[in-house]
């Protein structure tokens, strides 16, 4: 087994989770059946549940933004390494 399984796992389970629960339905039965796309948007920039969601989804990403940096470098290095390899082997010529 890899080091990755248990991720795997837990990943699959989450995504089978949210797939079984149905589409959301946060403000059904409250008027808001017959809302235009413009007012829907101005629902969700103004209402306070709304802007609670954003808050704590920015405190998430600042909170993650270090971790993310450090993996999305590691994979800016690999890549780095794998192109200057590649670069470094020697041309291979053409079969006609």
């Amino acid at each position: 087994m890899t080091r990755t399984t248990p991720r795997l796992r837990v990943a699959a389970a989450l995504v089978s989770a949210a797939l079984a629960t149905g589409p959301a339905a946060a403000h059904h039965g409250h008027g808001h059946e017959g809302m235009s796309p413009a007012k829907g948007l101005l629902h969700a920039l103004t209402e306070p549940d709304h802007l609670l969601m954003l808050g704590a989804g920015a405190i998430v990403c600042t909170l993650a933004a270090p971790w993310l940096l450090r993996v999305l470098a590691r994979w800016q290095r690999r890549l780095r390494e794998r192109l200057q390899a590649r670069a470094a082997e020697p041309l291979r010529e053409t079969q006609r």
